[in-house]
């Protein structure tokens, strides 16, 4: 009888020690997939590149052969290496010219001062220096001394030792396949001619020197004159005027010339280069002399 009295107990007492052991198994598994879910957010677009950190480097891209075959980028692409994120390089174009400047982030970097230029073709911001209105690629409007301040731009980037070109922007300057518009060969073109212009003149300015020079704002004379050591001995201070019918240009300046030289420049004249020489009324001849400032050059050929 005492089996019989206590089967029944412990049966009841099986069942409470099962519902007693689920509900500590449950207890214990409700915390454990509350910790993996928060452990596992959902995905965020930017969570990459808070991995890598603000210190981290810009990841680069491999140089490229500057010729049709590079990479093609299109604007939207271009705008991602920006430099916001640190998982892609970072990309400036000039003159639809791509290149990767990463080991110029102080530069290009955001909160840099040139970061108006990431990311885009900005070629026009590169010599008015307004990265905010300018920062396009169109260079219409502009001088040719202007376009050629671009022009070198572009020669800083490919010759820079850290900087990559990296492909071709399709729009403005190459198009699809990577060959040059008619816009960027406008452009070459006057800024082959600007070269040469500038190498005339800088051959005419070697060979006929500038007159040394000096002014005070309290003084209303400037004072012009020419040194024996640098000019040369026995010259004076001569306005020269030089229309260079190669390149349609004109120019003027003080040039320090002795009476051999004037000779030499009017009666052995250079057909692709007019000389006009005048003398200075203030100087009458002297080495130096102070002319009035504001006053006109004298145009009278000697």
């Amino acid at each position: 009888q005492s089996d019989l009295r206590e089967l029944p107990t412990c049966s009841m007492w099986r069942v409470a020690c099962v519902i007693a052991f689920f509900g500590v198994l449950a207890a214990l598994l409700r915390p454990a997939s509350r910790e993996r879910t928060d452990a596992t957010p959902k995905k965020d677009p930017t969570s990459e590149a808070a991995k890598i950190g603000p210190e981290a480097p810009y990841p680069r891209l491999a140089a490229e052969d500057r010729r049709p075959g590079a990479p093609i980028w299109t604007s939207v692409e271009l705008a991602k290496h920006s430099g916001l994120d640190r998982t892609r390089p970072l990309l400036l174009a000039i003159v639809g010219e791509v290149y990767d400047v990463g080991p110029g982030e102080r530069h290009y970097g955001p909160n840099s001062g040139y970061h108006g230029m990431a990311g885009k073709d900005a070629s026009r911001s590169f010599t008015t220096g307004n990265f905010k209105d300018d920062a396009v690629p169109g260079l219409q409007d502009l001088s040719p001394e202007q376009l050629q301040d671009v022009i070198s731009w572009r020669s800083f980037y490919r010759k820079h030792e850290q900087y990559r070109f990296v492909g071709f922007l399709d729009g403005v300057y190459y198009n699809k396949e990577g060959h040059p518009t008619k816009a960027l060969k406008k452009l070459e073109a006057i800024d082959d001619k600007t070269q040469k212009q500038q190498k005339v003149q800088q051959e005419l300015r070697s060979r006929f020197k500038g007159c040394n020079s000096r002014t005070s704002q309290d003084k209303p004379e400037s004072e012009i004159w020419c040194d024996d050591s640098y000019h040369g001995k026995g010259t004076r201070p001569v306005f020269l005027s030089a229309n260079m019918v190669e390149i349609s240009k004109e120019d003027s300046w003080c040039a320090c010339l002795s009476d051999a030289q004037m000779t030499t420049a009017l009666e052995k004249p250079d057909p692709k280069i007019k000389i006009r020489l005048a003398e200075y009324p203030e100087c009458a001849g002297k080495q130096r002399c102070f002319r009035p400032k504001g006053a006109k050059s004298p145009l009278v050929a000697r």
